[in-house]
């Protein structure tokens, strides 16, 4: 059976979204594993994978790092039921994670990073303080979040605006891609 090294927060909490992206992946193409919860101070849970984050699978004799990595051994060990069914959707999926991971988390973390910190387990606290700390020049994350709020969700609305600008439309950025009738229409 399939483990996932997946990161756990308080009350069994699981907020990372690139390990979401590999238990997407398993439950995609219907696959059983097993979660192995792993905290921040934990890295001696993954050291076998040469990794300091998750996730990280081990999947019989095969270790794989990195939520990409992760599916595409998933689709070569697995190819029944294929994660993407094209090179183009292959390479539309990475657009979209490119845009998320460099976009809308960096403008989402500034938002929840106060509540992120009062939900990490408290053996992990020190870690996130000095790391986090070390990212946004202050350790006063409750501060840091009401100092976003202030600026609001039309700061991080801004964001989520498609790149090129509100009429460059999904079918320009994806040439050749078929969308559903009514999806390049922008929302009012």
């Amino acid at each position: 059976m399939i483990t996932l090294y997946d990161l756990v927060f308080q009350e069994d909490r699981r907020p990372s979204p690139f390990c979401w992206r590999a238990k997407f992946a398993l439950k995609h193409k219907g696959l059983d594993w097993r979660d192995e919860p792993t905290g921040f101070t934990e890295k001696h849970k993954i050291a076998f994978a040469q990794s300091q984050t998750v996730p990280v699978i081990h999947d019989g004799p095969k270790v794989v790092k990195d939520s990409w990595a992760i599916a595409g051994h998933l689709d070569e060990a697995y190819p029944d039921k294929k994660l993407f069914e094209s090179d183009m959707a292959l390479a539309y999926a990475h657009f979209t994670s490119g845009w998320v991971d460099t976009a809308v988390h960096v403008a989402l973390f500034p938002i929840i990073v106060g509540d992120l910190y009062d939900r990490v387990r408290p053996i992990d606290q020190p870690y996130f303080r000095e790391s986090r700390g070390k990212r946004l020049g202050t350790t006063d994350f409750a501060a840091f979040q009401a100092r976003a709020h202030e600026k609001g969700v039309a700061a991080f609305r801004a964001v989520l605006e498609v790149p090129g600008g509100r009429r460059a439309g999904l079918s320009r950025l994806c040439p050749g891609r078929r969308l559903p009738v009514g999806a390049h229409r922008e929302s009012r």
